[in-house]
């Protein structure tokens, strides 16, 4: 039930940055990062913040990151930096 809790939190908190989330059932989401704002850029800006997401290369996920649900403290870590790179 937390993982539940937390991926909805998730989705509408990158939803209200202009993010595209992919709707999900599982214990991570996959999305997209609003216009103006490369995946990859992103993830290697993540992994310098040891904030660990998921980046697959290719033509129908190179666009997305992988975010993994983890614990509260950690998905404010998360949205945190987000806020801090991303210029909305």
């Amino acid at each position: 039930l937390k993982i539940i809790n937390t991926r909805k939190r998730i989705t509408e908190e990158l939803e209200k940055r202009g993010w595209n989330v992919i709707p999900s059932e599982s214990n991570f989401v996959f999305a997209k990062p609003p216009k103006n704002t490369k995946a990859a850029a992103l993830f290697e800006d993540l992994k310098k913040r040891e904030i660990f997401v998921r980046y697959f290369k290719g033509k129908k996920t190179g666009d997305r990151l992988r975010i993994t649900i983890g614990t509260e403290p950690q998905m404010d870590k998360l949205l945190n930096a987000i806020d801090e790179l991303i210029i909305r």
